[in-house]
């Protein structure tokens, strides 16, 4: 075996007892290493490169020795002064095939040695670990998307509203500083579960909850499910004209989905829902915002449902 070790001299730490491995030839530079081969010397089978050598472009460096003096089933070792998961990961999409740190032993040289002829590399077992990690953060990512979306419908969960919201009250903006809130509510929802069994009242719950989430992102519009057959929107930094209209735009296309319902005095299944509005300056707590959509929402369910009030007017949109 033939082993070069490219480091700076004063650097260069002594290989001992590795002569029965072979012929062992030391460079200061890039450069000296390979005019070693203009003079004449044949391919290594294994090169030790020191880290004041390649660190700049380890890429660079690794395939200009793979191209020049290495041989075609030869290993590049990298030498590290410490261990860095940063060093680590430049050497492995460089195309080292492993690495030490000093101070070089031939224990250590001899372990890497044969973890490299058993196939299995330090920087493979760092890929490896990367490869984990990013599936980990995947798989948290997905977990942390559950953990905000209703089971049923797919739609925020209440928890995820509130999260949302209270963040806004917490860190307001200059630019983000009026807030609506409309809260709907399936009419007589409860006769058209007793009538026609929970299937089909999911079934109910998933379509308007798809009508109002798709409609609601004309105006940017966060919905989610806030318990049972109630619904909730955040919508900001809107004209309170619109946001009306969007909420009587919805409640006209729910009665479009033309659901029919025996179970009440309506033939189809319709939607209340309540408008309320005003700035976070204006309002002490958010919670008060969702009180007054409330409010608004079972006004318009007393007036027979089917309506949309806003809670600034008490009038029908």
């Amino acid at each position: 075996m033939r082993i070069l070790h490219i480091g700076i001299e004063e650097t260069q730490a002594p290989i001992t007892g590795l002569d029965w491995l072979g012929e062992i030839i030391t460079a200061s530079s890039m450069p000296e290493a390979f005019h070693l081969k203009e003079s004449g010397c044949s391919l290594f089978d294994l090169i030790l490169i020191s880290e004041e050598i390649w660190l700049d472009s380890p890429a660079e460096v690794i395939l200009k020795l793979k191209r020049g003096i290495l041989k075609e089933d030869g290993c590049i070792i990298a030498i590290l002064e410490n261990e860095t998961s940063e060093k680590v990961e430049q050497l492995y999409r460089a195309g080292a095939n492993d690495y030490l740190v000093k101070p070089l032993t031939e224990s250590k040289l001899l372990f890497r040695l044969n973890r490299i002829s058993s196939g299995k590399t330090e920087l493979d077992r760092e890929e490896e670990l990367l490869k984990a990690i990013r599936q980990l953060e995947k798989t948290n990512e997905r977990l942390k998307s559950l953990t905000d979306l209703d089971s049923l419908t797919g739609i925020f969960n209440r928890r995820y509203f509130h999260t949302y919201l209270s963040k806004k009250w917490d860190n307001p903006k200059t630019d983000h500083n009026r807030i609506f809130i409309m809260m709907a509510d399936i009419d007589a929802f409860k006769a058209f579960n007793d009538t026609y069994g929970h299937v089909k009242g999911d079934q109910c719950l998933k379509q308007v909850a798809e009508c109002m989430k798709e409609l609601s992102q004309k105006l940017n519009g966060i919905t989610a499910r806030y318990g049972g057959e109630e619904f909730i929107v955040v919508i900001e930094n809107h004209d309170e004209k619109k946001v009306v209209q969007l909420a009587d735009e919805i409640r006209r296309e729910v009665e479009k989905l033309k659901i029919p319902s025996e179970s009440g005095e309506k033939p189809k299944v319709t939607i209340s829902i309540g408008v309320a509005g005003g700035s976070m300056d204006g309002i002490t707590a958010y919670k008060e915002l969702i009180d007054e959509a409330d409010q608004a929402l079972y006004l318009a369910k007393d007036l027979g449902g089917n309506q949309v009030i806003n809670e600034k007017t008490k009038t029908n949109a």
